[in-house]
């Protein structure tokens, strides 16, 4: 998700008075967010625009160590594993809608999010 954050200057404590979007030190970002029965990962990327507003680029990723997360995206994951009738039902249904389902490889999946391998209409498990 994009947003915008605020971070304490070194020495500083966090403003937590001010909003990010109507602090004068926001800035911009990518969030991704991982959620799994493991732990948790969470990267930021920082936006940076050229001078007229326009995208150009994402800085490298900052890992953000965080224990918890809340908020609407947050606890989506089912509290316990599908089993592989309902498994195999979900890519029934994602290929009749014309997506590829393929075997997820160790490590691909940060790969993917940080768009590196990202293919559209392809979804792995």
């Amino acid at each position: 998700m994009e947003a915008w954050i605020t971070k304490s200057k070194e020495g500083e404590s966090l403003d937590t008075l001010t909003p990010p979007s109507e602090s004068y030190d926001r800035e911009e970002v990518v969030v991704l967010i991982g959620q799994a029965p493991q732990g948790n990962i969470t990267h930021l990327l920082s936006i940076h625009r050229l001078g007229n507003g326009k995208f150009w680029n994402l800085g490298e990723a900052e890992d953000m160590p965080a224990d918890s997360f809340e908020g609407r995206f947050a606890g989506m994951l089912p509290p316990k594993p599908a089993d592989e009738k309902t498994r195999q039902m979900g890519k029934v249904l994602l290929e009749a809608m014309g997506v590829k389902v393929t075997p997820l490889k160790a490590g691909e999946l940060m790969r993917r999010a940080l768009g590196v391998l990202a293919k559209p209409n392809q979804v792995t498990f």
